[in-house]
């Protein structure tokens, strides 16, 4: 069924996705999920361009950063690092992130394969920058730091002393 599901939506408009994605599951987020443990970038264009939440999790709490990063999906990664609302700080039901798993990713031995090895340390790269960014973003705007605010929220109208 979900194979079938996979099929019709390569190359089929959204309305059809839409109608699609509540008929074969009451949990649309299996489908997100899928796709991104099978490194399917397409199909999850798809989803999002039909209006399916990216951040929504599963049974576990896991989202679909979750997933691509546990599965080293390097692609699927980047193509969800793009968008502008992914929740990188969403813990499971482990309280792990998917920095947390991705790190986790670096301990396995890639011996064979270090072509997974080096995807799996790009992916803990990009999530510490993403994260990083988004930290600065939320300390910038409780300073007033670009909000187009020309003084930090911190300081008041007037100086102390001075009459305004």
């Amino acid at each position: 069924m979900i194979a079938l599901t996979s099929l019709l939506l390569h190359g089929c408009d959204n309305a059809l996705v839409l109608s699609l994605r509540f008929q074969f599951t009451s949990n649309p987020s299996c489908h997100i999920h899928r796709a991104t443990t099978t490194d399917d970038v397409e199909l999850l264009r798809h989803f999002i361009e039909a209006g399916l939440d990216i951040n929504r999790t599963g049974f576990d709490h896991r989202t679909a950063l979750h997933h691509a990063v546990t599965e080293v999906r390097l692609s699927t990664v980047q193509y969800l690092l793009t968008i502008p609302n992914i929740n990188t700080e969403t813990k499971d039901r482990w309280s792990r992130t998917p920095l947390d798993d991705a790190e986790m990713n670096l301990g396995r031995a890639y011996d064979r394969d270090s072509e997974r090895e080096t995807a799996a340390r790009d992916i803990v790269r990009m999530l510490r920058e993403c994260v990083g960014e988004n930290a600065n973003n939320r300390v910038g705007s409780i300073i007033g730091i670009g909000t187009g605010s020309t003084k930090s929220s911190l300081e008041g109208d007037s100086a102390i002393g001075e009459s305004p």
